[in-house]
């Protein structure tokens, strides 16, 4: 099992930069998932063989987060494309023109990758908050 780092999309450029500053670490590649209600990214890291995995979530309605081609330019073309393929926009990145699909694309906010908000995610969502909600208030009715 390798190691696992959760941090919030504000504290990443940070975390990034301090596990490449101070313990050499190298950037094999960016994972991002679609779970339907948010984004997940994975910064795989490299440091001395052991793999590391930073994650950090990003919310569908913001798909924004800061680029780390500041500390790693190699980042670039990783950025680009999961930019392209799920329309979540990294700030600061120094060449953000689209790398696999055509520029309209992504004016259009067309992403191959990218789920709807609803679908089957957003009604397992809604039945589970109906379901507590319906708990939550058969257990206030019979407590009294």
């Amino acid at each position: 099992d390798n190691p696992v780092i959760e941090v919030k999309k504000d504290k990443l450029v940070e975390t990034i930069k301090i596990l490449v500053e101070t313990h050499k670490a190298r950037l094999c590649t960016i994972s991002a998932v679609d779970n339907g209600l948010d984004f997940e990214l994975i910064y795989h890291m490299s440091i001395k063989g052991l793999m590391i995995h930073v994650k950090t979530s990003v919310k569908k309605e913001e798909s924004k987060v800061s680029s780390v081609t500041g500390i790693i330019p190699g980042a670039m073309t990783v950025e680009r494309e999961i930019w392209d393929l799920f329309q979540i926009e990294f700030d600061g990145i120094s060449d953000p023109r689209p790398l696999t699909l055509p520029k309209e694309w992504r004016e259009n906010k067309n992403a191959p990758l990218r789920k709807p908000m609803g679908g089957i995610v957003q009604n397992i969502r809604n039945q589970l908050l109906k379901l507590l909600w319906n708990k939550d208030k058969y257990s206030r009715c019979h407590q009294q």
